[in-house]
């Protein structure tokens, strides 16, 4: 009998009940650094500095957090709105697709990367628009507990 092996995808991080894979955190990486997944994955493996990889773990956390957030409201940023807001910005500065890949290379991206900044971007003004005028009421003792778990922030 042959048998074959299969690597298994697993949970990565628990964002608020949400199981997240290492795959989709090695995406997140490569879309920002503008690289393969596969050299994302060699980067993740050899990168020496903590605080770099703290910075990308946080970074996706929040990233996370957001449109776990909008998906939950129905407000969730889709893949049209992204590349609309592109061909917009290619149709308004005169450019073809080719040009605009051009200028995003010259300024150390990819149009994945810039795709995900995008996307980035557009979540955090929705969600910000979506919270807009709720009032926050945080009293002392939630602020006390906030500071003993992330000292460390502070």
């Amino acid at each position: 009998m042959l048998f074959r092996s299969k690597v298994m995808d697993g949970v990565f991080l628990n964002i608020n009940g949400h199981a997240v894979t290492f795959s989709e955190f090695r995406e997140y990486v490569a879309k920002k650094l503008g690289i393969s997944e596969g050299d994302a994955d060699s980067y993740l493996r050899g990168e020496q500095s903590e605080a770099k990889l703290k910075g990308f773990v946080n970074s996706f956390i929040n990233v996370m957090l957001v449109r776990f957030e909008l998906s939950k409201k129905g407000e969730a940023v889709s893949d049209e709105e992204v590349q609309g807001i592109i061909e917009n910005i290619i149709r308004g500065n005169n450019l073809t697709e080719d040009e605009f890949k051009d200028a995003l290379e010259r300024e150390g991206m990819n149009i994945d990367g810039y795709r995900e900044s995008l996307r980035e971007e557009m979540e955090k003004s929705r969600i910000i628009k979506a919270l807009k005028g709720k009032a926050v009421n945080i009293t002392e003792e939630e602020l006390k507990q906030y500071y003993l778990r992330n000292g460390d922030r502070f």
